[in-house]
């Protein structure tokens, strides 16, 4: 191969584009043939790609639904199944309550000029509450109680220390101050009888009507109230009071003055029909059958030792028997519970405490199957409600506690207190699906279902 040679310039200048041509153009032709590539291909590598990452997006939602499905299922099928039968027990309460009415002629007599909201306050006073979740207690100080704050010695009441208080036995203590009392004994029942709780008690006992919700708590109630953890009165100290009343009437006894012992016994059976007659809830009328028997035994003995002997016969009453539990109990399904529940708050001939009693009750029957806990409370639980606000409730704050029934059926039960690792799965299965539906009656009705277990 010969190698050319140029003699100036000019001549390079002009072999050169000839030279180099065929490789300069061919430089440049793969170039632009990598760039027309790069650029060809672009629509087609874009759109693939969008599609890849919605499939994803896709695939996860799908995913995420099937195991919410799957968490969901867990709850709602325990709830399904618990609300095919539970257990109802047959007690006969509204029975058992009304069977006192026969001893209404004992209560003491009225005074129409104490209102129910001066009642009220007195009542609260002997029946303290604190203000808790979403309930604001009425702010009051419990008056002077002697029997809270000193237990008796072994020497005082040999022989007639109650099991029940810190005091004698009610039903023997009118018999033996009658008999005559140590000293001692009698002293004791004289600072008793002196004490400032009974200002109250009398205030209570001579009413008329007592608002007994009115002047516990603040009404309305907060947004976050729920029903079902309502605080309520300490009952073993409302019957302590009962008993304690008995005692106050066995130092009148002592000192001979059986009239006035016979006027606080007779308000000690009035302090039980407030309770039957102007409570809330069925334990408000089952406290204040107790506290009637109370007060009708008290009388008994007084009668027993010849004061108006007459009037004995009055008192002569026996509680009926609690039937047994095997013999009253039978399985129902939740919506037939809820339709004795209906039934039981449009009967007039039970008590009223019963009747509004059965509203807690109710409120479970949102746990009654599948449909109403996804749904809600059913027309038939929303009438007899709107009826209850207009025949039951006769003050602001017991329609406000009508309204608080509606709304605890909305809520659901608040978080049981198992701590079986089962029932934690199901309770954090429950709470996951309320959070992600925004429906608490799945997290309530499950707490609720594994209450009964």
């Amino acid at each position: 191969m010969q190698t050319p040679t140029f003699k100036t310039a000019e001549a390079l200048d002009a072999a050169w584009p000839a030279a180099g041509k065929s490789s300069l153009e061919r430089a440049a032709a793969g170039g632009a043939v990598r760039r027309s590539g790069a650029t060809a291909a672009s629509p087609t590598v874009l759109p693939t790609t969008r599609r890849f990452a919605w499939t994803r997006v896709a695939r996860m939602v799908r995913d995420a639904a099937i195991g919410m499905a799957l968490i969901a299922a867990v709850p709602l099928t325990g709830i399904g199944v618990a609300g095919r039968a539970v257990l109802q027990f047959d007690n006969n309460v509204g029975e058992r309550i009304t069977s006192v009415n026969v001893l209404r002629e004992l209560r003491a007599p009225v005074n129409p000029s104490i209102t129910p909201q001066v009642a009220g306050a007195a009542l609260h006073r002997l029946r303290p509450v604190a203000s808790s979740d979403g309930f604001v207690a009425r702010p009051t100080s419990a008056p002077d109680a002697p029997w809270t704050e000193r237990r008796l010695t072994a020497s005082q009441f040999e022989g007639l220390q109650s099991t029940w208080w810190n005091g004698p036995n009610a039903k023997r203590i009118i018999t033996a101050a009658a008999k005559g009392l140590p000293a001692a004994d009698r002293a004791w029942l004289a600072q008793l009888s002196n004490a400032g709780v009974w200002r109250d008690f009398d205030v209570v006992t001579a009413a008329r009507q007592v608002d007994v919700l009115g002047e516990r708590f603040v009404t309305p109630f907060a947004e976050d109230a729920n029903l079902f953890r309502m605080p309520e009165p300490d009952f073993r100290s409302t019957r302590a009071l009962a008993h304690a009343g008995v005692a106050r009437a066995a130092y009148y006894v002592s000192i001979g003055d059986p009239a006035r012992a016979e006027q606080i016994l007779r308000a000690v059976v009035s302090l039980g029909f407030v309770l039957i007659d102007d409570g809330v809830a069925t334990l408000d009328a089952l406290a204040g059958r107790l506290i009637v028997d109370v007060g009708r035994d008290g009388l008994h003995q007084l009668y027993q030792t010849g004061f108006h002997r007459e009037r004995l016969v009055s008192t002569e009453w026996t509680s009926p028997p609690w039937p047994t539990v095997n013999a009253t109990s039978r399985r129902v399904s939740m919506a037939q519970l809820q339709a004795n529940v209906i039934a039981h708050l449009d009967d007039p001939s039970l008590p009223r405490t019963v009747r509004l009693g059965e509203l807690q009750v109710l409120r479970w029957s949102g746990c009654s199957s599948v449909s109403s806990v996804i749904r809600g409370p059913s027309r038939d639980v929303d009438q007899a409600l709107a009826r209850a606000r207009t025949s039951l409730a006769r003050t602001d704050a017991e329609r406000a506690y009508i309204d608080l029934v509606g709304r605890g059926m909305e809520q659901g039960p608040p978080q049981g207190h198992r701590d079986y690792f089962a029932f934690k799965v199901l309770q954090g299965a429950a709470a996951m699906t309320s959070a992600v539906t925004g429906n608490p009656r799945i997290e309530g009705c499950t707490n609720a279902m594994l209450g009964m277990l």
